[in-house]
C-alpha cells in the first residue's frame, strides 16, 4: 500500500485526472499501522497493535472501493478520449 492522497495528486499532476482518495486522517492513521507491521513487527510507541478479523475485513473493503474507483475513472477519461477521437 502506498499513500493514496500521494497517488491521487501524483496522477492529477500528469494525467490531469482526479481519482478518489481516502481522508488524509484516515490514510496517515492506516499508513502508521502498515508502518507498525512493516518495519517493528507490530509495534506503535511501544506497544503492540491488536488487529482482529472485523478490523481487516473492513480494511479491506476500504481497499476494493478505493481501487474500483481508481479503475471507473480511469475508464471514464479513456471514454472520453475515444469519443473526442471519434470528432475529429
Amino acid at each position: 500500500m502506498h499513500d493514496p492522497v500521494q497517488i491521487a495528486q501524483i496522477t492529477f499532476e500528469l494525467f490531469g485526472i482526479r481519482l478518489p482518495i481516502l481522508y488524509e486522517e484516515f490514510t496517515l492513521k492506516l499508513l502508521c499501522i502498515r508502518n507498525a507491521f512493516t518495519h517493528n513487527n507490530g509495534m506503535m510507541g511501544g506497544e503492540y497493535i491488536k488487529l482482529n478479523y472485523q478490523d481487516v475485513k473492513n480494511v479491506h473493503k476500504i481497499f476494493i472501493a478505493l481501487v474500483n474507483g481508481y479503475v471507473n475513472k480511469v475508464i471514464e477519461e479513456t471514454d472520453a478520449a475515444l469519443a473526442a477521437m471519434d470528432e475529429t
